[in-house]
Formats: structure tokens, sequence, C-alpha cells
């Protein structure tokens, strides 16, 4: 019989559980504190890619599932074997502390580089931390405390301590203190818990023997699902999977920084700790919710730009807590007893790992757009029935969305009339046929297909998905458009007599970077000019025969869409000299220390400017590849972002002259888009040149001072 320590319940049981609750609480708190921070230290060197977070994801999963078999190994152990040994793994990795990027690690491949940069900076702390939730659980249910016999609030307990760390690094840590700051912070929370983890074991050695005790199984249905391992994997592998693809979908468009990376891993979080505090009837009224909103959630998951940030964000959010509430409240309802609890949860975080393998690294490869969100929300509709969706239905549900999307692709091939008619149709049938899980689940796949179908009038010409982004080419009338995500970032006028030479959009001769540049091609002197970021090449217009540009491009697939003639031909049939360095600006600018007399930075995921290209040091190495009367142009143009006083801010930190044009193009200005750009430099003379225009104006400095140890993107958000 396995020996335990005997409690004294009227004297000690009140400390023992405090003491449990505050391990769970502290450990779970600082696993997922140092997950943002981590990954937040890792966008510098990684171009600021929201692929970033979702590799790191993957990286944090593996460690979490390593933690858990870990656990469920050494119960075969004796326990004092066992507490003795999880003691030294919690103090070993204090000699590790605090953490730093390993040097020698970010070339290659980045998704590989994410993963070993992670696996050698933080792999340690965090392999031993993702090992307490199972073990405090299993260790307090071998008590005899009155609670020992349903250990799994612990659990709930220890989700709370995850959201606050969570929560704490956007409001608290990223604001207050630098990256090198947070690192030791974190180190003293860990040391803080490795003593709390030998107060236990203290407690343990000093007390003595006790029996193991049991918690009371499941009944009914509920037993039956309690040993079904693929019932479990699955519950667990829909929530992990929506997790990355909403990640994905609702931070395309703002910022590669840790509040969006941070909101949804909170409500799926949150979605445990009310799934797993107990008793409760909830789980009929989130049923019957979420079978509602599924329907319009699929309608509007193409990617189609919402303006108002907190709508865009909300919706997709509040559809995710209701789905990754249902499936977590299933796993708990089909919890084992206490002596299976270890193969539980290793289970569940053989799910978990499989949803982030699945939306991090297989998605991207299988699919040019993000269409994992909208798989995960159909995926989604499966948790409705109980138990999940059986084989057989499942085998229904694949024949089923193989013959109505290919009848779809043939409908909507023509026009909009005939894609809203079949949108209306699937719909219809979903709401109509809603209860019966496979033919609702069915009809939900339909939409899918149908949504993200291009509408009538443009046509794809080109697509690809990398690490960095995922972009397409479109010809729209007489024009063609490449796309980040859901932002244009360049176009082409191109007629029946072959491209037109004239830029547009946000480069177009009415806009501030047109006159800026403008007046640099009507000098008599050649004029050099590097760009930080490709698009379609489309400043390359302005060159004149001895003039010379250099694009700074991180993504390779940009380059090769620029250097395509039959997409794009701003670069082949430039006047000036042309040439296109891969690589990320900043480092780039560093290796080859230019000379332009114009810097223009321009780089941008979708609607998101990587954060590492406006900190101090940047401007700085900025200043330093522009000779002493040249200029610095920033294109800030943000749907959900006020970025001119972050950029004003550093400005009159680094003592330069600053000005700042919003621009909306008037109705003559028939290829115009709107735009906010700043110049600045050194020389008054020369940023005056630049901004004659009455357009241009100050710029406001109340911004916080971004440098690359500290950032805080959450007081410049636009929320309305």
């Amino acid at each position: 019989m396995t020996s335990v320590p005997l409690i004294n319940q009227r004297r000690a049981g009140g400390a023992l559980l405090g003491l449990y609750v505050t391990v769970s609480f502290v450990s779970a708190g600082l696993v997922f504190l140092v997950q943002p921070m981590a990954t937040r230290l890792l966008l510098p060197k990684f171009g600021g890619s929201a692929a970033v977070w979702n590799t790191a994801m993957v990286v944090f999963q593996s460690l979490l599932l390593g933690g858990y078999l870990f656990a469920h190994a050494v119960v075969r152990f004796p326990t004092k074997v066992r507490r003795a040994l999880h003691l030294v793994l919690v103090a070993l990795p204090l000699v590790t502390l605090p953490f730093a990027i390993p040097e020698g690690l970010a070339d290659g491949s980045p998704t590989l580089s994410v993963i070993l940069t992670l696996t050698m900076m933080v792999g340690a702390p965090y392999f031993a931390l993702t090992t307490m939730s199972p073990t405090i659980q299993r260790w307090f249910g071998e008590t005899n405390h009155p609670l020992a016999h349903n250990p799994y609030p612990l659990y709930a307990a220890g989700n709370i301590g995850s959201i606050l760390g969570l929560l704490a690094y956007p409001f608290v840590l990223e604001p207050l203190f630098d990256l090198r700051q947070q690192a030791v912070a974190f180190a003293i929370g860990y040391a803080m818990l490795a003593l709390l983890v030998g107060v236990i074991v203290g407690w343990f050695f000093a007390r003595g023997a006790q029996t193991v005790g049991t918690m009371d199984a499941p009944t009914g249905a509920d037993a039956t699902a309690a040993i079904s391992t693929g019932r479990t994997i699955y519950l667990s592998f829909v929530p992990s999977f929506l997790l990355l693809g909403v990640t994905r979908h609702v931070s395309t468009d703002v910022a590669a920084f840790p509040l969006l990376w941070i909101i949804p891993l909170v409500i799926y979080l949150g979605s445990f700790v009310v799934a797993f505090r107990g008793p409760g009837k909830a789980l009929p009224v989130a049923t019957r919710t979420l079978r509602l909103v599924l329907i319009p959630a699929i309608m509007i998951a193409s990617g189609a730009v919402l303006r108002v940030l907190f709508v865009a964000i909300s919706m997709p959010l509040a559809v995710f807590a209701l789905a990754a509430y249902v499936g977590h409240r299933r796993l708990y309802d089909g919890r084992p007893g206490v002596d299976q609890l270890t193969r539980f949860y290793l289970l569940l975080s053989v799910g978990g790992l499989l949803g982030g393998i699945g939306g991090a690294l297989v998605a991207p490869v299988l699919f040019k757009s993000v269409f994992e969100y909208p798989i995960g929300l159909v995926l989604a509709a499966t948790l409705l029935s109980q138990p999940a969706v059986s084989r057989q239905q499942m085998t229904k549900l694949i024949a089923v969305v193989l013959f109505g999307s290919a009848l779809a692709l043939g409908m909507v091939a023509g026009t909009d009339v005939s894609r809203l008619l079949f949108l209306g149709v699937a719909g219809i049938v979903a709401f109509a046929w809603s209860w019966r899980a496979w033919v609702f689940t069915a009809a939900l796949a339909v939409l899918a297909v149908v949504v993200a179908q291009p509408a009538a009038g443009s046509k794809i010409l080109a697509a690809e998905r990398t690490f960095y982004g995922t972009y397409q080419v479109r010809e729209l009338s007489d024009v063609h458009v490449l796309l980040s995500g859901t932002t244009i970032h360049g176009a082409q006028v191109w007629s029946a007599d072959g491209p037109g030479n004239l830029a547009i959009g946000y480069y177009d001769p009415a806009g501030p970077a047109g006159h800026a540049l403008a007046g640099y091609a009507e000098r008599p002197e050649p004029f050099d000019v590097g760009v930080i970021g490709l698009g379609a090449g489309t400043l390359a217009a302005y060159l004149g025969p001895d003039d010379s540009m250099t694009f700074y491009e991180i993504d390779q697939a940009v380059v090769e869409f620029a250097q395509n003639r039959d997409l794009f031909a701003y670069l082949s049939d430039s006047q000036g000299t042309v040439d296109v360095v891969v690589g990320d600006g900043r480092l780039e600018l560093a290796r080859l220390d230019p000379d332009h007399d114009v810097l223009v930075v321009d780089a941008f995921s979708s609607d998101s400017i990587p954060i590492h290209l406006l900190t101090l040091e940047a401007v700085q190495l900025y200043l330093d590849s522009v000779k002493a009367d040249g200029v610095v142009m920033f294109h800030i143009s943000n749907r959900h972002l006020v970025l001119s006083p972050v950029v004003g801010r550093i400005g009159q930190e680094l003592g330069l002259h600053a000005r700042v044009a919003a621009f909306q193009p008037g109705l003559e200005d028939t290829f115009a888009s709107a735009s906010i750009w700043v110049v600045m430099g050194i020389s008054e003379a020369a940023v005056e040149a630049a901004t004659s225009d009455p357009m241009w104006t100050s710029i406001a400095v109340d911004g916080p001072l971004w440098t690359d140890n500290y950032s805080n993107v959450v007081s410049v958000i636009r929320w309305n």
C-alpha cells in the first residue's frame, strides 16, 4: 500500500489545502507568464510575425506533454522517491535563470529556429513547471484531507493562476519593466515556487504515512466516456486547434504583440476554470447558444475586414469561448478516478499538442489563407453531440461535405447572386437541421467553403502562405492588387495595353509619399533610396535613369511576386537601378551599412507593423543608414493603432526634426489611398524640403518611448 503523510485535519487541514492551492496557483501562473515574455523577446529576431506565437505555442504544448508524461511515468515509483525526485527536478533549472536568447540559433528555417531558441532559452524551467499540475493534484489526492477525493478543482485553481499570469504580462510587466527586468522577475517567482515545493516535500517526510485516497468515479454514460482514449484526445484537440486559428484570425490585422495572443489563451484557460469547478447546469445553455452562433460566425470568417476593433475581436472570441467551454466541460464530465488522474491529463495534453501542431505547422502548409479558423468552427459543431460524432456519423459527414463543396464551388463560380443563393440554402439547411449533429456540421463545412471563395469579378492570380504571412495577388477590374491578409500592400493599373507605370495606392503622387519622393526625383543629381518592405515594388516608379533603390524584404515569396512581370512590373520597368536584399530590414541595414538619401520604413504583415521596426534602437540604426542631410520616412497607416505619437516621441528623444501627414484622397485622386506618413531627420532643411506641402503638420510627441526592451502597444490602440 502506498504511504502518504498523516494529516491532522483539525489542526493542519486548512494550512495543507492552502499550501497545495498556492503551489498550483503559482506554478500555473509562471507557466503562462513566461510564454508571452519569452515570445516577445524573440520578435526582433524573427520579423515580428504572428506565426512566431503560434510556433511558440507548439513548443510550449510539446513541453507540456513531456511534463505530463513525466508525471504519469513516475507514479509507479515509491512515494518518497517520487517526491524527492520532483524536488530535484524543480530545483535544477534555477541554474539557467534568468534566461536570455542563446546566440547562433536564428539561422535557417524560421520555424525550426523559433523551436530551438525557445527550447534552449526556457525549456528546462518550463518543463519543470508543466509537471506541477498533475503532480500536485496526485499528491493532494493521496492525503486524508476531506476534499482529497476530488482533486480536480485544484486544476481550476491553477488555471486561475494561469489567467492572472497572462494578464499580468501586458498590463503590469510589459508597461513597467523592460525585458531584462522581466526575466529577473520570472527567476524570482520560480525560486519562490521551488521553495514552496520544498515545504510540501518536507511536510511529507515529517508527517509519516497514510493510505491513498480515492475520488468518486463517474457513473453511467460518463463512466464509459472516462476510459475512451480517442474521445478524451478529440475533446481537447478541438479547442486547442481553434485557439490557434482564432489567434491568427484576430491578430493578423492589428499587431504581433502579447495582448492579442493572450486574450484567446485567457479564454481558453478560463473555459477550463469554469468547466472544472464542479457540478453545474451551464452546458445545455452553452450548447444551444453555440449552435445558434456558429452559422453567423462561419459567414463572417472569410477575412472580411471589420473596421471597429472591439467588434472584430469580440465576435470570434465569444464563439471560441463557447466552443472551448463545451469541449472542456465534456472532458470534466468524463473524468476518471484519482488512480487514472495522470493518464487523463496525459491524454488531454496529447490532444492539445495535436491541435497545436495542426494549427501552427500543418495548416500553413495545406492552406494558402487562414482557413484553419473556419475549420475550427466546423469542428466545434461536432462538440454539440454527446458523445462526440461517431465513426458512422463522421463517414456521412465527410461524404456530404465533399459532395456539397463540389456543388458549391460549381455554383459560386459564376456571379455574386449564385454565391448568395447557395449561402442562403446552406444556411437554412444548417439552421433547420441544427439538432442533427452530422447534418449541421456538414452544412457548416459547405458554408465555410463557399465563404472562402473570392467574390465575382475578383480573380486570384497567385497565392502563397509562409511563416511571415498569407499573400494573394488578385485581378480587380483593371488593377492587380497584392494582399497580405486582408490589407492591400501594393497595386498596379493593368490594361489591355499592359501595366501602367504610375505609382498608385499609398504611393500615389497626390499623397505624402509621392509628394516627398517626387521632390527628390526632380533634383538634378541622382538619389539613392532604401525601402524596408517590398510589397509590389511600387516606389521604384519614382526612379530616374541615374537613381537607385534597394528594397529590404524578409519574405522570399513577396520578392517572387514583385519580380514576376505577369503580376507586377514596377521593378522590371523601373528607369533606375533596383536591388532587392532578402532578410530582416534591421539586420540587413546593420550588416550592409548603406548610405541612402532616403530610407522608407514600410514593412507590414497584413495591417500589422512589426514592433521591432519602431523602437529607439531601430530609428538610430535608420539614421546611421542615411546621409547627414538624409531623411527617414515611416508609413504608419493602421486601422487600429495610433502610431504617430510613438514615432514622434522617438524623434524627440533623438533630437530630430519630424512632420506627419494624414492624407485623405479627393474624388479626383482616382487610384490614391488614404495613408499616414512621418518624415524625420537630423537636418531641418532636409525635412522641410521633403514636407513643403501644406498636408504636412507638426507631430505629437506624447507617446510612449519604445525600445527593444520595452513597448506598450495597449496604450496606442484605437478601440473605436
